[in-house]
């Protein structure tokens, strides 16, 4: 049975590995359109449609990174990386989408919430330097001068 579950775990992690590369493709290629949308911004001299040439510049452009962010979330498999992509999407709504003061508000209280999320629940994880002892908490320590 733990070779069927070993099996199904591998198959998990390719195929989401497979999802990141393809996500991160389809990023690479349409950052092309966002070059495009950038010149259309730069050469229209209509302050309306420029507004809204830069809004959907800046959409286009959250999405991409939100794309990014989400192959990051599918290769490191930490809590933060989710924290991450929920504040971008939420960042995203918040400057494209919020039209009334009502979800403004309570967008802001929700990254409000993602950052102490991020800031007193997230523990980092320890980097031990190659050059430092370390030591698990099941390891007793040594008497200073012992062998």
């Amino acid at each position: 049975m733990k070779r069927y579950t070993d099996y199904i775990l591998k198959s998990v992690a390719i195929i989401e590995t497979f999802l990141a590369a393809f996500l991160i493709f389809a990023v690479a290629s349409s950052s092309i359109t966002l070059v495009r949308r950038l010149y259309y911004v730069i050469t229209t001299h209509d302050f309306m449609q420029t507004y809204d040439l830069f809004q959907g510049f800046m959409a286009h452009a959250l999405l991409l990174v939100i794309g990014l962010e989400l192959a990051l979330m599918l290769l490191k498999h930490t809590p933060s990386s989710i924290i991450e992509v929920l504040i971008y999407a939420l960042a995203r709504k918040l400057l494209i989408h919020a039209t009334n003061a009502y979800e403004l508000a309570v967008g802001v209280a929700a990254l409000a919430g993602l950052f102490a999320i991020r800031k007193y629940l997230m523990v980092p994880m320890p980097v031990a330097k190659s050059n430092e002892a370390t030591a698990e908490a099941s390891v007793p320590a040594k008497e200073p001068g012992g062998l």
